[in-house]
């Protein structure tokens, strides 16, 4: 086995696309959908196509990350920082929290931008 570098080496932001399949009910229920996390995914991509930091940071769809509590939609983030590299688990309500991951995920891209 040999080991390969990514092109995208900054970070990487992973969606679970499993979350929005189980757990979401009222008016949330209707935006999301398992459909979202792709359609993020793509708004993201764009965005940071238009930015110049598609080489370097990477957005993806991933099936069940095995954390995503029932209602909450969970990312996992993976990230090269000056301190080394890190992972972490996001976890959030979408019914109470709707733009929480494009908010977290614009700032994400705007601090890598500068």
């Amino acid at each position: 086995m040999k080991t390969e570098m990514t092109g995208w080496a900054d970070g990487a932001l992973m969606i679970c696309t499993k979350c929005g399949a189980r757990g979401v009910t009222g008016e949330a229920r209707k935006t999301w959908t398992p459909e979202w996390a792709e359609q993020t995914k793509i708004a993201l991509k764009k965005e940071m196509k238009e930015k110049g930091l598609a080489k370097n940071l990477r957005v993806m769809t991933s099936s069940c990350l095995g954390l995503c509590p029932e209602g909450e939609q969970t990312v996992l983030l993976l990230e090269k920082t000056p301190q080394g590299e890190k992972s972490q688990f996001l976890v959030f309500n979408p019914e109470e929290e709707p733009k929480a991951l494009q908010d977290f995920a614009q700032g994400w891209l705007k601090e890598r931008g500068n």
